[in-house]
């Protein structure tokens, strides 16, 4: 029995066609957006509409970890620059 990743697939036509070259059957449910395969009893969403504002939505939940982290490495490079001003502004206050 194959277990099929449904990460490896980047659309619902390549999953689509990977089940049929596996010679497996997908038999349409009573819900348009799903499609049932017999061998493993699966339930595959096949509206792509859906799919498409999924991997959007996942893609714009990247970006915002994303700038998330450089705004975080922004916050750490400030705070050592501030160390750096007050060690230097020590050293110039007491050396007069």
């Amino acid at each position: 029995m194959t277990i099929l990743n449904h990460q490896q697939y980047r659309t619902i036509e390549q999953l689509l066609f990977h089940c049929k070259m596996a010679k497996r059957e997908l038999v349409q449910t009573d819900e348009n957006a799903f499609a049932r395969d017999t061998s493993t009893m699966a339930l595959i969403n096949t509206d792509k509409a859906a799919f498409m504002a999924y991997k959007a939505a996942r893609q714009r939940g990247s970006a915002v970890e994303e700038l998330s982290a450089e705004v975080q490495m922004v916050k750490n490079d400030m705070q050592e620059i501030k160390q750096i001003l007050t060690q230097l502004t020590r050293v110039i206050t007491d050396g007069k």
